[in-house]
């Protein structure tokens, strides 16, 4: 995914790579609650709560996309990788 430095993220899934990625620290990421924002583009996405420990662990966005590329159930992540394993 390429950054739309001039635009708005509508396509941004929240990961985080580009703030890990960005040489110059400029980008920025929050968790709180219930929700990721990427502060550059004041991107906030709900994250998703696993059914067994509760914890959230990713952005619902980011999972419907993985999960529909993939071709992955439905239920594939209602539980988190932790309490998968």
């Amino acid at each position: 995914m390429i950054p739309p430095f001039a635009g708005e993220a509508m396509n941004c899934i929240a990961c985080g790579a580009c703030v890990v990625a960005c040489p110059v620290d400029v980008i920025g990421m929050k968790e709180q609650g219930d929700e990721r924002t990427i502060l550059r583009w004041k991107r906030t996405l709900k994250l998703k709560k696993c059914k067994v420990c509760g914890n959230t662990f990713a952005p619902w966005f980011q999972l419907e996309k993985f999960r529909e590329h993939a071709k992955l159930p439905k239920d594939f992540y209602d539980v988190c990788y932790t309490c998968r394993s």
